[in-house]
């Protein structure tokens, strides 16, 4: 029995053009996939089974209306299709579907504590590495450190690791298909969605918070990127008393996506096939499927859920002047929100003309935009611009500029500079950090000398070094990032019934303290060691 595996690089044929996603607020779309199996030695050819993995899939945001094959058998995650001695050139296999999409918020009405611990058995595989995600890296565990310090909300963190992962590469269509390796993608700094997910993918694995790999499809043009004619991919983090929310570091949107989105496969890693084929007799090529995605009843009625405020720092200036737009946005929600405030129409600025704004229930925050000074303009006239700014979920607002070159309002670009800064400053407090011991060893405790196994775990929000914990003369030195944890190993001499075990921790950073545990011990076992006294004499 010979196998084919196939990654999912499907090149759909799309019927409609979306130009902002952030602004649609439902759709419909009606999918149909093709694809063929060509066979070498169709006499030959005793059996095929085909598994299809990627196709429309439900979610809080997405409704799957109908999904039928003629050829196929559809499971749980899978589409299986099998034929028995079929004698053809070529095996065909189709699936169709019609979805409906919706912008829809997981209303999260509480703080989310971090660190926070998860089920390992449970979860392993959406925080190890593999051949491309890499939580392991010493760069990658750098930077998952310096991001989580001192933040104990989990929402604002998984934010600031997105918006983290959208700035630090840039986007670049040629690396479609490449997929390379988490220390690639530091070196390189480019890449597509694959690239972004696996960014965000190693750093937040690094904290300990699973993390898992989407692959679907997104439509419109955001950031200058045109995405309506390939598939997309992003990811999902679980939540303790959540479960699995989406974050699309690609598009920037954390904790929700637009109503484009759909997704066809959910995979641990960044390897998982979307097609495999098992087959005896004849060697066979499956083609991946073509996917003819045709998109319609698209509604632009997103219902505004903040409240927002639009003004400049100065309504008139000369053309030297610099400016700044200032935007607010409040929540009124018991809920939090994360939204992207965007330019609509504005004179030239400095750097981005959309920004990532998280709020927690009953938040107000305050961002700004720096306006250029336009002095390539003709002196001998008034000019007026109409700017426009949108968030998601928020109403459209717009405000006049005036710039008048007899006007003798000016700001300079230092004043500019520090009026944005004074707006971004946050409070910062000194973290302490915080390690826990705890008794982690499953095995049988005896009398006697015995392993003893003791788990030290950082749950504060700041990396340790140098935390030694001892045991008698046993010592154990260890550097802990946030929420990592170690097993230390101790050789213990016990005697039967409970045992009490002094250890002492001291660190650089931490205050040093003594822990005691009480360790029972079972009688050794006699029994055994008659009945073999027993036998050495007869």
């Amino acid at each position: 029995m010979k196998r084919l595996l196939l990654l999912l690089l499907l090149i759909p044929a799309v019927s409609a053009q979306i130009d902002n996603p952030f602004i649609v607020s439902s759709l419909d779309l009606s999918i149909d996939y093709n694809g063929e199996v060509n066979v070498t030695s169709p006499s030959a050819l005793s059996s095929l089974d085909l598994t299809l993995r990627s196709y429309p899939k439900e979610d809080y945001y997405s409704t799957i209306n109908e999904l039928s094959t003629q050829e196929g058998q559809i499971k749980d995650d899978t589409i299986e299709f099998n034929w028995k001695n079929p004698n053809q050139k070529q095996l065909v296999y189709s699936v169709s579907s019609k979805i409906s999409l919706n912008y829809e918020i997981i209303e999260i009405t509480e703080k989310i504590e971090f660190p926070f611990q998860v089920d390992k058995n449970k979860f392993q595989q959406y925080l190890q590495k593999d051949k491309k995600i890499d939580p392991t890296n010493s760069k990658i565990r750098q930077i998952a450190n310096e991001l989580a310090e001192g933040e104990s909300d989990t929402l604002v963190l998984l934010t600031k690791i997105g918006e983290y992962s959208n700035n630090y590469i840039d986007y670049d269509i040629s690396y479609v298909g490449k997929i390379p390796k988490i220390s690639e993608i530091l070196r390189d700094r480019k890449g597509v969605c694959v690239e972004y997910a696996n960014l965000f993918m190693s750093i937040t694995r690094a904290l300990g918070i699973p993390t898992r790999y989407v692959t679907g499809y997104a439509y419109g043009t955001v950031y200058g990127n045109d995405f309506s004619n390939f598939p997309h991919a992003w990811t999902e983090v679980y939540l303790p008393d959540i479960g699995w929310i989406p974050f699309d570091p690609t598009f920037g949107e954390y904790g929700w996506v637009d109503a484009t989105h759909f997704k066809t496969q959910i995979n641990d890693g960044l390897e998982v096939p979307a097609v495999s084929v098992k087959y005896s007799g004849s060697e066979v090529e499956a083609d991946l499927p073509d996917a003819d995605i045709v998109v319609s009843n698209v509604q632009h009625n997103i219902q505004n859920k903040i409240e927002t405020k639009l003004y400049l720092q100065e309504d008139e200036t000369n053309f030297e002047s610099n400016n700044i737009i200032w935007m607010s946005l409040k929540n009124p929600q018991n809920y939090y929100i994360h939204t992207v405030a965007f330019l609509v129409t504005a004179p030239e600025i400095e750097g981005d003309s959309s920004q990532s704004v998280l709020l927690k229930p009953g938040e107000e925050r305050i961002i700004g935009w720096k306006i250029k000074p336009q002095s390539n303009l003709d002196k001998d006239f008034k000019y007026f611009h109409n700017i426009t700014v949108r968030a998601v979920a928020g109403s459209q607002k717009t405000v006049s500029l005036t710039l008048n070159p007899k006007s003798g309002t000016s700001l300079s670009l230092t004043e500019a500079t520090n009026l944005l800064s004074e707006s971004e400053k946050k409070e910062i407090s000194e973290i302490t950090p915080k390690v826990r011991l705890t008794y982690a060893t499953t095995e049988k405790v005896r009398s006697g000398n015995n392993k003893i196994v003791m788990n030290l775990r950082n749950i504060g929000l700041k990396q340790t070094n140098n935390v030694n914990v001892c045991l008698e003369e046993q010592c154990h030195s260890s550097n802990l990032g946030i929420n990592e944890e170690t097993d230390l190993i101790f050789i213990s001499d016990l005697e039967v019934g409970n045992n009490t075990l002094l250890f002492d921790m001291e660190g650089s950073e931490i205050e040093e303290s003594q822990e005691l545990f009480t360790i029972e011990a079972k009688s050794s076992n006699i029994f055994i060691i008659f009945i073999e006294f027993l036998r050495s004499l007869f």
